[in-house]
């Protein structure tokens, strides 16, 4: 490109414009800008390392095909190599995901009891069940769903992904200009019957309240722990007894 008869290359361009949307915090922008540009999260290898030495396997990318697992610490160069093969030119999403391991490996130093009963974290179904979970609140589609994601803030997506790993309840707050708040919500009930009426038939919502609530609630909860990985306390050591008592297994 020229510009007052001087070329100006297209990575420049998008310095200025990955500047001027950090300077307006358009954060879906900075995310893509980010990818495109070839930036790393800071400390993304020790982050990726410090989940490793916790026996936690982690992979990236969507299952099934797309799916890259790691289970040794890798230099920031390779991590990033991987985690963009992983979504191909999906410059965004691989920004997130090294946004998220790093909350995830903050979360592992100081609240390791949120990934009890989780042996390998899969950071493609996170992020999936997190744009879910805004789709469920927000009552949009999934397409609109992932775009407010991409949008949210670093501060408001660490918030959101704490809440799906403990597994606390949340609405979210427009607070102007499309820009939402992740606020923890008190009430024990999981969702309101509007907002689980996508999971059940027509039939199922009509009658009382409390039952759908409840359905709604442990269909999203084995959602949730799927996309996690979470199993029931002693699931393995229990699997581990069944198996010392059969003789031959036949696969």
């Amino acid at each position: 490109m020229v510009e007052e008869g001087h070329p100006v290359l297209i990575k420049d361009l998008l310095k200025d414009l990955y500047e001027k949307a950090c300077q307006q915090k358009m954060w879906g922008i900075v995310r893509h800008t980010a990818g495109m540009l070839g930036k790393r999260v800071e400390d993304l290898a020790k982050a990726v390392t410090d989940l490793l030495v916790r026996q936690k396997q982690v992979t990236v990318g969507m299952p099934p095909t797309n799916e890259h697992t790691i289970v040794a610490p890798l230099p920031e160069n390779e991590l990033r190599t991987l985690i963009h093969q992983a979504y191909g030119d999906d410059e965004s999403t691989a920004m997130l995901t090294q946004e998220l391991l790093v909350y995830l490996a903050m979360f592992i130093r100081t609240e390791p009891q949120l990934f009890h009963e989780m042996l390998r974290l899969r950071v493609g179904l996170i992020i999936q069940v997190m744009a879910t979970e805004l789709s469920r609140t927000l009552i949009c589609t999934g397409e609109e769903a992932s775009e407010h994601l991409l949008n949210l803030s670093p501060f408001e997506m660490k918030n959101l992904l704490h809440h799906i790993m403990s597994g606390k309840e949340f609405v979210i707050s427009s607070v102007g200009r499309g820009n939402f708040s992740v606020i923890s919500c008190k009430s024990s009930k999981v969702s309101k019957k509007s907002q689980i009426g996508g999971f059940l038939s027509p039939d199922q919502t009509d009658g009382n309240e409390a039952e759908p609530d409840r359905q709604g609630q442990w269909l999203r909860r084995r959602r949730l722990d799927g996309a996690l990985n979470r199993v029931p306390r002693d699931f393995y050591p229990r699997v581990w007894q069944v198996l010392e008592r059969v003789s031959i297994l036949i696969f």
